[in-house]
Parts: C-alpha cells; sequence; structure tokens
C-alpha cells in the first residue's frame, strides 16, 4: 500500500542519513589527527625558532600552543567590551556539530518514550499527578508481525482491515511527539512450525543495513493448533523467532492465540496451555498482550459475536480494532502512559 511505500521510504533515508553521519564522524575524528600533529609540529618549531632568537621580554611568551592556531595572541578584554565577567571563547572552545552529534547520538537512539510525571495543584490546592511527554520528537519503528490475524483477514480474504491501523492511531493520539511507523509483515495461513515465519522475519533483522525496529508485534501459532501440533512445541518455535527480534535490541509483544469457533474441550485446552506458556514466559525486552482474552468467543454473547466475528475465526473491522486497542493498551502501560484518553 501506500503508506507502507511511505513508510519504508522514510526508513531508508533515516538509514541513509545515518551511513553519512557515520562516514563523516569517521572523516572528522581524520581530520582531528592530522589538526593535533600539524598543532605539535608548529609548537616545536616555534620553540625551537625562539631558543635560538632567545627568550625576548624574558618570559615564556609562546604563541604557538596545543590548545591554539599558532600566531593567535588571546586578550582578557574581548573586542565587544566582554570583561573578565564574560565568557571568553578560544578556538577550541567552540561547539564542534560532529562531535556533539557523536556524544549524543548513542543516547538518541536508546532514549525511551517514557514521559515524566509532573506534579500540578488544582484550583483547589490538591495534587494531581499528570504524564508529560518528553518534548524532544522520537522514532518509534513498529513491525507487525504474523499471519491471517495480522494481516486483518475478512470478507474470504477480499478485503483486509489490519489490527495495526488502530494501533497507529491509539499511539499518535497518546504519543503525539512520537515518529511512528508501522509496518506489516502477515501471510495469510502461514505456520510456526514447517512454514515460511522464520524464512520470513530474519530479513528484517539480517539485512545491510539492519532495519531497527523498537518493537515487533508477534503474531502465531493459531495455524499450528489448526494442523495438530502439539502447544510445546508451538512455543518452542515461536521461542526461536522471538529470539531474532530480541538478539537485536527489538522488543517484543507477543500476542495470545484467539478462540474460534466450534471448539471441543480438548482442542480449548490446547490452546489455554498454548497462551498460558505465552503468558508465563519470562524474559527482559519481552511483553505480552492478552488478545484472547479481549475477544473470548465462547465467553460473549451471540450479538457481539456477530459484530466482531467475520466468520467463527478472523475478525470484521470492529474486531480486530478491539485487537489494536489491547495492543495500544498494553504497550502503552509498558512505556509508562497508563492514564486515561480523556487526560491527554
Amino acid at each position: 500500500t501506500e503508506i507502507a511505500t511511505l513508510a519504508e521510504i522514510e526508513r531508508e533515508i533515516y538509514l541513509g542519513m545515518e551511513a553519512l553521519e557515520d562516514a563523516f564522524e569517521a572523516l572528522h575524528g581524520k581530520a582531528e589527527t592530522v589538526r593535533i600533529a600539524l598543532r605539535q609540529r608548529g609548537a616545536g618549531l616555534a620553540m625551537a625558532n625562539q631558543m635560538r632568537r632567545g627568550n625576548v621580554g624574558g618570559g615564556n611568551n609562546l604563541d604557538a600552543r596545543l590548545g591554539t592556531p599558532a600566531g593567535v595572541g588571546w586578550e582578557s578584554e574581548t573586542d565587544d567590551g566582554l570583561g573578565d565577567e564574560g565568557s571568553e571563547l578560544a578556538p577550541d572552545d567552540s561547539a564542534s556539530n560532529v562531535s556533539r552529534s557523536r556524544r549524543r547520538r548513542p543516547g538518541r537512539r536508546h532514549e525511551r518514550r517514557t514521559p515524566a510525571m509532573v506534579e500540578e495543584e488544582d484550583e483547589e490546592g490538591n495534587c494531581l499527578v499528570l504524564w508529560q511527554l518528553m518534548a524532544t520528537p522520537q522514532d518509534l519503528r513498529i513491525l507487525c508481525f504474523g499471519a491471517s490475524i495480522t494481516a486483518g483477514f475478512y470478507s474470504f480474504g477480499l478485503k483486509h482491515h489490519p489490527h495495526a491501523k488502530r494501533l497507529k492511531e491509539r499511539l499518535r493520539v497518546s504519543l503525539p511527539s512520537a515518529n511512528i511507523s508501522i509496518d506489516i509483515e502477515a501471510l495469510s495461513g502461514d505456520r510456526v512450525i514447517g512454514g515460511n515465519y522464520l524464512p520470513r522475519l530474519r530479513p528484517h533483522f539480517n539485512s545491510d543495513p539492519p532495519k531497527k525496529y523498537d518493537w515487533v508485534i508477534f503474531q502465531g501459532g493459531g495455524n499450528d493448533l489448526g494442523w495438530g501440533k502439539e502447544p510445546t512445541a508451538i512455543f518452542d518455535a515461536l521461542q526461536e523467532c522471538w529470539r531474532i527480534c530480541l538478539d537485536a535490541d527489538t522488543q517484543v509483544m507477543a500476542l495470545t492465540v484467539t478462540e474460534t469457533s466450534g471448539q471441543s474441550k480438548r482442542t480449548r485446552e490446547r490452546y489455554e496451555k498454548l497462551n498460558a506458556l505465552i503468558k508465563g514466559h519470562r524474559e527482559d525486552g519481552y511483553f505480552v498482550a492478552d488478545v484472547c482474552a479481549k475477544v473470548p468467543y465462547s465467553a460473549m454473547s451471540e450479538e457481539m459475536r456477530k459484530k466482531i466475528y467475520d466468520d467463527g475465526l478472523h475478525f470484521k473491522p470492529a474486531g480486530y480494532d478491539m485487537i489494536g486497542d489491547a495492543i495500544a493498551d498494553r504497550m502503552l502501560e509498558v512505556l509508562g502512559k497508563n492514564y486515561p484518553q480523556e487526560r491527554l
């Protein structure tokens, strides 16, 4: 789609800018090395020249110093009339944009969009704890990865309404200073075991240069249950996929497997076992959004089923929006923005 194309172009531009900055930093470092060598050579020549002529004036008044270019004398009074109380700047005191970028860049890459708490008082003097988002715009890059549920499959696959649409709407409202981009990688019918999950996932992190995502919204396992695979085997395969993301410093938001219509007792037990494994997993950078609890087929009224379910397996747009809300709620909770929308 056009949105996906624009997001891809934006990301490629960003990665190109990062590569140019790396190259310019390397060039800047080499230039600094040459500059230091020239300073040292100039200072040595000036000192030797002065020793040959004798120490004029009886003081050690060398104009050539390692800290400034040769031949420049700095007086205590500047041309603009600022005396000792002013800020006297020597050539080396001027800020280098490259050096500043190099110092700030690691922090910029890893800055989180966690807002700070601000305490205010209302008219009656009661203390109100509000959330204030960091003022500096940040990039929030998300990959929604999975099968037909991620694709937003409905109407026999003739139409699609990805839950990523609702997720992006919610994040834009709650994180107004963030530059949010969401990619969707979905293949209907794909399986974690014996399918194309790993071949589809690896290129997103093994490309050159690698794509950098802050989050992967990971959905999978439902089709494997349908093919009769055991929950423990599916869970092992899911962990292999999550590991690729986590090793790339990308946080994982794993989704529980949503229910289907007409489940037997044994089938329901297998779904529950897999979801228990997903929810029970503990690892740094790993989180769970329990979307199954948000759209529980077996626990909702027939009227509600008709509203959000399309074919007993997939959802209508309203159902996918509910899944998007569940993901957004959990993500905002992790980011530290667990507050009602009316406060925004």
